[in-house]
């Protein structure tokens, strides 16, 4: 029988279904026959082998995919200029703080969503 402590995840998943169920047969033979004879030194040595090889050859869990959302946020800006390109930067800033502000003051939800509207969704790769 295969030392299972020397055996790295990779091995298992390159084995096939038919070598994996005779590798586990073996494991169950050892075991049964540890258990018949009385040794208890086999038996645990067989139920520490049968553990490792249930953590080697278990699925991987799925990986959580992670999405990225991009919100605007709709702000006024009160100023002298018809051209919104000539609005100050730090006039812009004051407009924005002050719509967080007012964002973060309020209790429902629903305005918040209706202040942020979404416009792109992309999954993060790893």
């Amino acid at each position: 029988m295969k030392d299972l402590d020397s055996w790295e995840h990779e091995q298992y998943k390159e084995m096939k279904a038919e070598e994996v169920y005779a590798e586990a047969n073996n494991l169950l033979s050892f075991l049964s026959h540890s258990i018949k004879v009385g040794d208890q030194a086999n038996i645990d040595k067989a139920l520490e082998q049968v553990e490792a090889f249930q953590n080697k050859t278990k699925k991987p869990e799925p990986k959580t995919k992670l999405y990225n959302h991009a919100f605007t946020v709709a702000f006024t800006v009160i100023s002298k200029h018809e051209d919104p390109n000539d609005v100050q930067e730090h006039d812009i800033l004051e407009g924005l703080r002050g719509r967080v502000q007012a964002l973060s003051d309020v209790d429902d939800g629903d305005c918040v969503l209706e202040a942020c509207e979404p416009y792109d969704t992309y999954e993060i790769e790893d």
